[in-house]
């Protein structure tokens, strides 16, 4: 799976997981997405993304040959 592939997956997931804690318990877990798209947008403008990073970290260390 490619790393593009994981970061959307994770984005997903923290975005509906920031959603239902939001609705269902604490409105101050909305200020996750907020984060998620803050981080997002500099991603597009400036090409780094800390998960990115994180996979490519996790790959070498695993000894994959490739991403």
């Amino acid at each position: 799976m490619k790393i593009v592939t994981k970061i959307r997956i994770i984005t997903v997931l923290m975005l509906t997981l920031s959603w239902s804690l939001g609705r269902y318990g604490n409105p101050v877990w909305l200020w996750l997405s907020v984060v998620i798209g803050i981080n997002m947008l500099q991603s597009a403008f400036t090409g780094f993304c800390p998960a990115e990073t994180f996979f490519k970290a996790i790959s070498k260390s695993k000894g994959a040959g490739s991403i």
